[in-house]
């Protein structure tokens, strides 16, 4: 990634403009070429793009050129890329050491919404990505995170109870070690 100078007090201007207790701000940043090269300056919201066939939801861009508003903008969904928040949401909202790639972004905007968080997406460009499509991403059909979302998207379509996938400290101990 590539930062504009002084991104880290843009970033916690932008959060006290954001009319929550407890705001987030992520996006897809636009990108970049290795090494320097910008590609583009469109800062963008987030939106659902599919579900794959193993039942993960994908999320991509908007489209939408958020630099003509003078704030962040409401979203809905966290990009796993790009975050920028208050230091409780590591405890409040701990990664899943158990999902690899896919579908993170699902689960972590839905667990940060219901504990409190409300999503919101830069206005002004912060930083570049270098987005990589050239390399291997795999998701074994019968890994944890693989089974883990199908059950997650069942529950959800069915309307049942979203408790145990939600609120994941009740199936997965934060607090020990992971070994990787």
């Amino acid at each position: 990634m590539r930062f504009i100078k002084q991104w880290d007090i843009l970033l916690i201007n932008m959060l006290n403009l954001c009319p929550s207790e407890k705001p987030i701000l992520s996006a897809y940043p636009p990108s970049y070429a290795f090494p320097r090269t910008i590609l583009n300056n469109l800062i963008t919201g987030i939106k659902f793009d599919q579900f794959r066939k193993s039942g993960i939801v994908t999320f991509k861009g908007s489209g939408e050129d958020l630099s003509r508003y003078s704030c962040p903008q409401v979203g809905a969904f966290i990009a796993g890329g790009f975050n920028f928040a208050l230091s409780s949401i590591i405890r409040e909202v701990p990664s899943d050491p158990n999902i690899y790639f896919f579908g993170e972004e699902f689960l972590t905007s839905v667990r940060a919404w219901t504990r409190g968080w409300d999503i919101y997406h830069p206005h002004q460009v912060i930083c570049w990505h270098y987005y990589n499509s050239e390399l291997p991403r795999q998701l074994s059909p019968g890994s944890f995170h693989h089974q883990t979302c199908r059950i997650v998207f069942l529950v959800l379509a069915t309307g049942s109870t979203c408790q145990n996938f939600v609120d994941f400290p009740i199936l997965i101990d934060y607090t020990r070690s992971v070994n990787r």
